[in-house]
């Protein structure tokens, strides 16, 4: 079953060029498969967590924190679900990929400027759904930015 669902990965990924994947599973007991596939696919790959814990401040530098020690080193550490995964040692050009340049080349570091004349639009369709309260902070900040 594990072979079978690492081949269909590897066919999809190759199939579908635009096609996202969710795979934390078997790394430990495939690690020379998930090491050759994270090499070679290192620029369609990016970081990235599915959760957040509001009441830990600390959360998101954790999670970053475990996934690039995960991707640059080979050392032993704690997965999520209590087990214990070996880290890929990726080259540093995959490494630098995953890590950043994937982010930068889909996101961009400057930030597109926003279309005012839709964002009113939006704002004049769905203001009525606003509670009032509410709609008295967003009115001022309205008024300023986007008249």
């Amino acid at each position: 079953m594990i072979k079978r669902k690492m081949i269909d990965t590897h066919m999809h990924i190759e199939a579908w060029e635009n096609e996202e994947f969710n795979f934390i599973d078997c790394f430990e007991r495939h690690h020379e498969f998930y090491k050759s596939f994270f090499e070679k696919y290192s620029e369609r790959i990016l970081v990235g967590t599915d959760g957040t814990f509001p009441w830990l401040s600390h959360t998101h530098t954790w999670c970053f924190d475990i996934l690039s020690r995960f991707i640059t080193t080979d050392d032993k550490m704690m997965a999520f679900d209590d087990s214990i995964l070996t880290g890929l040692k990726l080259s540093d050009k995959a490494c630098e990929n995953i890590l950043y340049n994937n982010y930068v080349n889909r996101v961009s570091i400057k930030p597109k400027p926003i279309n005012k004349q839709a964002l009113r639009a939006y704002y004049d369709k769905y203001k009525h759904l606003i509670p009032k309260k509410d709609l008295c902070q967003l009115e001022p900040l309205y008024n300023k930015y986007l008249k």
